[in-house]
């Protein structure tokens, strides 16, 4: 199972970024991750069962 959770940053482009330990506002595209591809990335994977809400 896995289970995400945390602090995100949007900007005007409503993109959902999930801030990491290493996140600046300075680098503000480069230092975080996008939650869409965590999320593709559980969908694309081995797992059986993938649920997202």
């Amino acid at each position: 199972m896995m289970f995400v959770t945390g602090h995100g940053i949007s900007g005007s482009s409503r993109i959902h970024f999930l801030k990491l330990p290493g996140t600046t506002k300075d680098r503000a595209l480069a230092t975080p991750m996008r939650t869409s591809d965590i999320v593709m990335a559980a969908l694309d994977s081995y797992v059986e069962n993938v649920a997202c809400s």
